[in-house]
């Protein structure tokens, strides 16, 4: 085995050996546990603030989702090295023209065949990026400088998917494509998928000639705002290292290191010095070449392949730690004051020590705003769910017009109308007005009950926030205790009062076959065909039917909807505003009274299992600050 270590400073594990995946088992699982932990004390708290909520996801992006990022200069082998790790033909190679014009993430997908597809820049200022479907012909001309020359196509980054072990785990295998030719619009978008997770490197140089360009390419890491770990620096031979000479061979390589590349990581920011050095034939390792005759010396370089994966491996699960500790540490003590401010809050509904007046202008603040919002989110979906619903309602509405037209046209003889006939008429127009509206609700069901769960959340969230403030432990609106419809957020149990909030989807059935029975036909021939009557009054009832019913479902020019459609949705922003009004007056007045004994015992739980949590959050930072030099190891 060739000890891979220089003047007694470790260049990252051997030549040919290295810590496997399987190393020290104090890394890893720490993170994992942190990120249980750190969900179930948040669940401790109704509703996070925006600092919060950013600091833990960013722990959880840390520890999630990490880049293994491959850099070196143009034609160095980059595409190769992704290539022969990811086992599968999936980067972009050129003879002619060599250079990618943005990225190419591989990442780990349900299929054991390659699929592509590419991200590109919105054709619409400030839209968002546009994904493309596309085959391994179609990927190239997307990504490769010589198909698309200075980036026309406007391509972000090009994505292949494939189901691999080594990506399984959330590691995103990257190409970074040469500086030359990359526009500013690719640098920005690389930049924010890269942001908050752990970016590991692996340097390659083609041989000894492209080392000096490679330093460039190790400046330009160091001078970004990125916490880059460099995990190894790979020579790309021009054919397998003789065995008998590797020692020497290896040797040469760590001096070409020393000389060009240490100098530009003088901080050691990098972890330049730590890094292991491969002297490699990458295109050895590529999927087609693990079919072919077996070569000399093909052993020994499967041996160092090996040694380099599990380096690799190793360096990048230390990564993913240290970087997820980092923004734990962060992290942890905001959780901790926003965890100590709720424990202040309950105490002092326990001891009944919130005003009046501070909990009057909470129920009137929130219901100021929930009402707002209500209403915002029934015009934001309004277009989309009037679409969808659109031609049905044109339909509808030809159809009433034919059918009421036609029955009119058959009566128009005598002067009256005998009872039987007018009986059987009636029930012909019932008929055909029931089956259009129950036909249209039935089409507008699935949008009524988006616009309910829509208002619903609203509703909630005014809920969650006023505990959040003025904590009242499992709330509920006490003139509404039965038939309550309950819900849960976070670790707490919440009942919404009455079943007018709960059936809202099914009100705006309901009200929408209500509206489409005009009441004036209903009213006028209940009376009518007791007696029979004047056939005028028949035809003119016709008429007036057939106008309120055309007024109702044609679009109106200032809404672009029909009458009775937007009317409907109208009622249940209205049923959903009285019924939050309703919620929050209710917990206004819990706030300022004796507190029942359910709040009270509630209230006191959280308390205790809030301190329980502020004391392991105390014990995990202590277990943070010793991981200071996980990427030192």
């Amino acid at each position: 085995m060739t000890d891979n270590r220089m003047g007694g400073n470790r260049m990252g594990g051997t030549g040919e050996g290295g810590t496997g995946p399987g190393g020290d088992p104090t890394v890893a699982p720490p993170v994992t546990e942190l990120l249980d932990a750190l969900q179930r004390h948040n669940g401790l708290l109704p509703s996070l603030a925006p600092a919060v909520r950013d600091a833990l996801a960013a722990v959880r992006r840390a520890a999630e989702r990490s880049h293994l990022v491959v850099v070196g200069p143009e034609g160095a082998g980059k595409s190769t090295l992704i290539s022969a790790l990811a086992d599968a033909d999936v980067t972009p190679t050129s003879a002619f023209l060599p250079g990618t014009v943005a990225p190419v993430h591989v990442l780990h997908g349900e299929d054991a065949a390659p699929g592509f597809t590419v991200v590109r820049a919105s054709e619409e200022p400030g839209g968002p990026p546009r994904t493309v479907p596309t085959d391994r012909a179609g990927f190239d001309g997307w990504l490769l400088q010589e198909h698309n020359p200075e980036n026309t196509r406007r391509v972000l980054r090009g994505e292949v998917r494939l189901r691999s072990d080594l990506l399984s785990g959330g590691l995103r295998l990257v190409d970074l494509p040469g500086a030359n030719g990359v526009s500013p619009e690719v640098t920005a978008r690389t930049a924010e998928d890269l942001a908050g997770s752990a970016f590991t490197a692996v340097l390659v140089s083609f041989g000894r000639v492209s080392i000096a360009a490679l330093a460039d390419v190790v400046r330009e890491l160091a001078e970004s705002p990125y916490e880059v770990e460099v995990a190894a620096i790979v020579f790309n031979e021009v054919a397998p290292p003789p065995s008998e000479r590797f020692a020497d061979h290896l040797t040469m390589r760590r001096r070409s290191v020393a000389q060009y590349l240490l100098p530009a990581d003088a901080d050691g920011s990098l972890g330049l010095a730590r890094a292991g050095i491969h002297a490699l034939h990458l295109p050895s390792f590529l999927p087609a070449a693990s079919a072919a005759a077996p070569a000399p010396g093909t052993r020994q370089e499967e041996e160092r392949w090996k040694a380099f994966r599990a380096e690799v491996a190793d360096r990048v699960r230390r990564n993913v730690a240290s970087t997820a500790a980092s923004a734990a540490r962060y992290a942890l003590p905001l959780l901790d004051t926003a965890l100590a401010d709720r424990v202040r809050s309950i105490d002092r509904s326990l001891d009944g020590k919130v005003p009046r007046s501070e909990a009057a202008a909470l129920a009137r603040e929130l219901t100021a705003s929930a009402r707002k919002r209500l209403g915002e989110v029934e015009a934001a979906s309004r277009a989309a769910d009037w679409a969808e619903i659109e031609p049905t309602v044109l339909r509808a509405a030809a159809t009433i017009r034919a059918d009421l037209d036609r029955i009119r046209s058959r009566i128009t003889t005598g002067l009256t109308l005998p009872k039987a006939e007018a009986k059987s008429l009636n029930d012909e127009i019932e008929g055909l007005l029931t089956r259009a509206a129950t036909g249209l609700a039935a089409e507008a069901e699935a949008a009524f009950e988006r616009l309910g769960a829509g208002l619903r959340a609203v509703t909630e969230a005014a809920v969650v926030e006023f505990d959040a403030r003025i904590p009242l432990g499992a709330t509920g609106n006490p003139e509404h205790s039965d038939d309550s419809v309950s819900f849960k957020v976070g670790s707490y149990h919440y009942q919404s009062s009455g079943d007018e909030f709960g059936e809202l989807a099914n009100d705006g059935f309901g009200g929408l076959v209500i509206a489409l029975l005009p009441t004036m036909w209903v009213f006028f021939i209940g009376q009518h065909y007791l007696g029979g009557g004047h056939l005028g009054h028949t035809l003119r009832a016709i008429g007036r039917t057939r106008k309120e019913i055309e007024k109702g479902l044609t679009p109106e020019a200032g809404t672009g909807c029909a009458p009775v459609w937007l009317q409907v949705r109208t009622r249940m922003v209205e049923q959903a505003r009285r019924e939050t009004g309703s919620l929050l007056t209710g917990f206004q007045r819990k706030a300022v009274d004796k507190l029942p004994q359910k709040s009270v015992r509630d209230l006191t739980a959280q308390r205790d299992g809030i301190k329980a949590a502020r004391a392991q959050l105390a014990e995990w930072r202590r277990r943070l600050d010793g991981l200071d030099g996980l990427r030192g190891q």
